[in-house]
């Protein structure tokens, strides 16, 4: 008797719904990874400023509607784009002054959202990948889970796809464009048409990723070895270049910048352009080849087995090669991309630069797993009879094996282990107590850290910016070690200037810090002047995992008279001249260089003002006399169309530089200030104070009204 047609489609509909439960489970998993991740680092500051609040105060800026944005290095556009359609949908649901106020109050909450929307991205396209693997296997459930299995194959891949930076869309245009190799490999049609379109489709996932990161571009390799054709390597390389710069749009303005700085780390041997010139030095070279290989096992096993593939198959299956030639052309162009990235990544080192390959390590395990069937039709009989039961628990298994490898960098739980929270708690606890933070990677127990990172990689706007942040974060200061200067991103000043403004103030020290910050501790220490020391400094606070510390400074302000004497003002307002070729100043002996750069176009006071482009690029130079233990405070007046300009102090010991204004009038006049002291070691009897304009653009840069004040 013949099932009745209602019978069959009820029986039709449970297994579609069985098919799609089984497919819920590899994303279920991801998901749950990414909330333990959330739930154990759940503050971006404590730990990774970099790069969270560079995106986030450019993507403000984008969702601004202005294109100033001033991180363009990968260039990472598209992390930046995404953030700002972020901060806009979230700020729909919220009520505040503005937009900018909002994401500098709460900026956490924004980076959170971001994280959250980045990792919710990634779990909805693994399940996708499931789906579409599916349907273009005719059904298959050990490829199709599989390729679900897309985030196990490096633990960088789980750690990286809940952050807010490239690897996280790196991990998106990765899951795309492996399901557009999985429809290349099971597609027996490719008509001219077809694979044109695979050009395209290929040219723009490659275009998304390598702009969200540079490094992402060995991925070219991948379509160039599995597009056969001349005709069609070509166009794929064609759309790739519009898509480009289609993606790159937003930072327009600054591609010169970009290019610069990849040529910069190109050719020289240390980090981001550093050092010595060359590619790499050889040693650390391999070094960084074989850690790269301990680290990422899984991954290199695969690129191992499929190296081995394909010369298996030029040895001895050379006939057998060519009618499954695309599946070991995915297994080259995986190949050549992963070594091309290994070179990268060990020049340059960091783990995570291996992730826009590492994506790939599940549709080349794929392939290697069609090849076999192929090479043992007994062993493909016996896959294809198997049931979906057998498939699944072959996945579990190996999703196990995988953890198991991998455990030691998860680390992952739902019990919140963030331990910097407990600094932050402390920190709370303190109040409106003025706050020093001594922190090389501007990560702290306050956003004010972040703020550090993101406001030095925003454009023109970080002026905005930072009047901004002081305001929500008062009488907090960043320590720059090196130079010993603290700066409230609009101020900057020297230990004496903040010890004098504050009578008790809190400062933080970060781990990575420690060295100079301590340094810092001690001088407060010592006598500041023949009265004796009249400032006292006591630990508060260490933690004993992080080895964060905080000190309480407190100090007898009525002392402070006693250090800070004015003793000489110096000025010059470049009207008039010391023969022809400098101009004078209120000191007879000190004179300023290139008077030849007079001009009358434009003046702060009188009638003419200091003006150059990049062409000259230094000028205005006076060698300033300089004492041990005297303070000084240089100010001068800037106009032009850029802020690719700053003042500068140089020396053998001494090298301090100032391009953030601290105000600006009216007229569009902006002024710059410098403070630094003379430290007792000091071995020089002066310094080189000069102007610098770096506008690639050649804007005009006009100087006036020089301030120096010298106190003892």
């Amino acid at each position: 008797m013949q099932e009745a047609p209602e019978i069959k489609s009820g029986f039709a509909a449970i297994n579609s719904a069985r098919h799609y439960l089984i497919m819920l489970v590899l994303p279920l998993l991801v998901f749950l990874l990414g909330l333990m991740q959330l739930r154990q680092y759940p503050v971006t500051h404590t730990q990774s400023s970099d790069p969270a609040y560079a995106y986030l105060m450019n993507g403000l800026t984008l969702a601004q509607g202005s294109s100033d944005i001033g991180h363009t290095d990968n260039p990472g556009t598209t992390v930046q784009v995404f953030a700002a359609v972020v901060i806009r949908a979230v700020y729909l649901f919220r009520s505040a002054p503005s937009l900018t106020d909002d994401v500098i109050a709460n900026p956490e909450t924004y980076i959170t959202a971001c994280r959250v929307a980045m990792f919710v991205l990634n779990t909805l396209l693994i399940f996708w990948l499931g789906m579409f693997t599916w349907k273009k296997s005719g059904g298959k459930w050990a490829a199709t889970l599989l390729m679900q299995c897309i985030l196990f194959f490096s633990q960088y891949l789980v750690i990286y796809f809940t952050a807010l930076m490239p690897e996280g869309l790196l991990i998106t245009g990765g899951i795309i464009m492996s399901g557009i190799c999985v429809h290349l490999l099971y597609n027996e049609n490719l008509t001219p048409g077809v694979k044109l379109k695979y050009a395209a489709a290929f040219g723009v996932a490659t275009a998304f990723m390598m702009v969200s990161k540079f490094p992402a571009v060995a991925v070219c390799a991948i379509p160039l070895v599995m597009l056969a054709g001349n005709r069609y390597k070509a166009a794929y390389l064609g759309f790739t270049f519009i898509a480009v710069l289609i993606f790159v749009f937003p930072a327009r303005e600054k591609i010169g910048d970009f290019f610069h700085f990849i040529f910069g780390i190109l050719t020289h041997k240390g980090k981001y352009g550093s050092g010595e010139e060359g590619f790499a030095s050889k040693a650390e070279f391999w070094n960084n080849c074989f850690t790269h290989l301990y680290h990422s096992r899984t991954y290199f096993i695969i690129i191992g087995l499929s190296v081995l593939m394909i010369l298996a198959g030029f040895i001895r299956f050379k006939k057998w090669m060519e009618p499954h030639q695309l599946k070991f052309r995915l297994l080259a162009g995986v190949s050549v991309a992963a070594l091309l990235n290994l070179a990268m990544a060990s020049k340059a080192f960091a783990y995570h630069y291996l992730i826009s390959v590492q994506i790939f390590s599940a549709v080349a395990l794929l392939a290697l797993a069609l090849l076999c069937g192929d090479l043992w039709p007994v062993l493909k009989t016996r896959m294809q009879q198997s049931k979906p039961a057998w498939s699944f628990a072959g996945v579990c298994v190996l999703c196990l094996f995988l953890f198991r490898m991998h455990s030691p960098y998860y680390q992952f739980s739902f019990a919140r282990q963030d331990f910097n929270g407990e600094t932050m708690a402390f920190y709370l606890s303190q109040g409106k107590t003025p706050v020093v933070f001594a922190s090389r990677y501007s990560n702290g127990p306050s956003a004010f850290c972040g703020f550090d990172f993101g406001v030095a990689f925003s454009g023109k706007i970080r002026t905005e910016y930072a009047a901004v942040i002081k305001r929500y974060y008062p009488d907090c200061w960043m320590f720059k070690p090196g130079i010993a200067q603290y700066t409230n991103y609009i101020h900057s000043f020297t230990l004496s200037d903040i010890i004098a403004r504050y009578p008790k103030i809190l400062y933080y020290i970060n781990p990575s810090d420690s060295t100079d910050a301590l340094a810092e501790i001690q001088k407060l220490s010592q006598p500041a002047d023949s009265a004796g020391s009249f400032t006292k400094c006591s630990l508060l606070y260490r933690h004993p995992r992080s080895g964060e510390q905080f000190w309480l400074v407190t100090s007898d302000t009525s002392q402070t008279a006693n250090v800070f004497k004015p003793v000489a003002t110096i000025t010059s307002d470049f009207e008039t001249l010391l023969g022809d070729s400098a101009f004078s100043t209120t000191q007879k002996r000190l004179y300023i260089g290139n008077a030849n750069l007079r001009n009358s176009t434009q003046a702060l006071s009188g009638k003419t003002s200091l003006a150059f482009t990049s062409r000259e690029a230094y000028a205005g130079g006076l060698v300033l006399p300089v004492a041990k233990g005297m303070k000084y405070e240089i100010s001068i007046w800037c106009k032009g169309n850029t802020s690719k300009r700053s003042l500068n102090i140089a020396s053998k010991q001494l090298n301090l530089s100032s391009d953030v204004p601290v105000t600006t009038n009216s007229r569009g006049w902006q002024l710059l200030t410098l403070r630094f002291e003379i430290p007792q070691n000091f071995e020089e009897s002066s310094v080189k104070f000069f102007l610098w304009n770096y506008d690639r653009g050649e804007e005009m840069v006009w100087w006036d009204d020089l301030e120096i004040k010298v106190y003892q």
